[in-house]
Parts: C-alpha cells; structure tokens; sequence
C-alpha cells in the first residue's frame, strides 16, 4: 500500500515539475524498498535522490547570486 501511493505522489510531483516533491519521492521509494532488502530498486532510486538533491541544491545557490 505504501508504495502505491509513494509511487502516485511521486508521479504527480513529476508532472508538475515539483522538483522538492520529486526528491522527496525518490527518497520514500528508496527507503521503502531498503526495508524490504531489495537492493536494485532502492539503489535506483537513491541515485534519483541524490541526482535530485544536488539539482536543488544547485537551484539554490544560483538564486542566491541573482
């Protein structure tokens, strides 16, 4: 059930280009599957955390040189 509706929100976070939402979708997921020991889904979906994390990050510091 949890990951159904991790996999929904991330979907709509996605569509609305909600980069915050994304990231944080991308992190449930990922612990989500850590818990159930399946490595493969939760190291892809660690590597869209952290891909996405770094991109906020990013966004941030140029905003602040603006």
């Amino acid at each position: 059930m949890a990951l159904k509706y991790g996999r929904e929100g991330l979907s709509m976070a996605i569509h609305s280009k909600a980069k915050r939402y994304i990231r944080d979708g991308y992190q449930f997921l990922f612990t989500v599957y850590d818990r159930w020991h399946q490595v493969d889904s939760a190291y892809f979906y660690y590597k869209k955390y952290i891909s996405m994390k770094d991109s906020l990050v990013s966004d941030f510091t140029k905003a602040k040189f603006v």
